[in-house]
């Protein structure tokens, strides 16, 4: 499968995966820098592929308005939003308000990882669209196009090999709108108490600042 979809391009590859799980195929997006050119693609391409995405609560309120601006941008795509088992406020009066930054695997495990894996599970899901690309971490370097999970699950990267500058040139080509606080500087974009803007040589440089962290893990720890 792997050396056919390497002659694919991202949306010939998201039509054959939809042809072979159908109807139990997602996508997911982060509501992040660059997730407009997933949806856009997935939009055109006229299938009923759900977009999910784990709303955690720590979200910046930029993030839940660019939320708001792509739904309604897109109309023809069904958006699902997954949410913790506590609330915000709850899972810090249990955890501790600094948690997010004494532990930031422990947080982001219960607060997105989880919620995740279940929702995967209860729907039966056997094919995951994602917009993970090499040059993002060294972890995704080492990727294909198409891998297949512990778990049987499939999970498919249309975008792979694309780089950050054929990322942005295809939001300007298309009329994606940036998020907010990509226009200032943010190139990675997480949760708001664990996302600063980042050096200069490393977009994800400004995920956990001060840890070695590049991962939240809902690609590492999901097998």
């Amino acid at each position: 499968m792997n050396e056919k979809n390497e002659l694919l391009d991202a949306m010939e590859l998201i039509k054959y995966a939809y042809e072979i799980f159908r109807p139990n195929i997602i996508a997911t997006t982060s509501f992040g820098a660059s997730s407009g050119v997933l949806i856009d693609i997935i939009s055109k391409s006229k299938l009923p592929i759900k977009i999910v995405y784990v709303n955690t609560g720590f979200f910046f309120k930029e993030t839940l308005e660019y939320i708001e601006k792509l739904k309604k941008l897109y109309t023809n795509l069904e958006f699902i939003e997954i949410s913790p088992p506590i609330s915000k406020q709850d899972f810090l009066e249990k955890e501790g308000i600094d948690v997010m930054k004494k532990n930031p695997d422990f947080c982001c495990r219960e607060r997105k990882v989880k919620p995740f894996f279940e929702y995967l599970l209860k729907n039966n899901v056997k094919a995951w669209i994602s917009g993970l690309r090499k040059d993002q971490t060294e972890y995704r370097r080492k990727l294909k196009k198409i891998e297949l999970l512990d778990s049987g699950i499939y999970k498919i990267y249309p975008i792979l090999n694309w780089s950050s500058k054929d990322v942005h040139l295809y939001m300007e080509k298309n009329n994606i709108p940036f998020h907010p606080l990509y226009l200032k500087g943010y190139t990675s974009i997480g949760c708001e108490p664990c996302t600063d803007l980042p050096n200069l040589n490393d977009e994800r440089s400004g995920r956990w600042k001060d840890f070695p962290k590049k991962e939240c893990g809902l690609h590492t720890e999901i097998k």
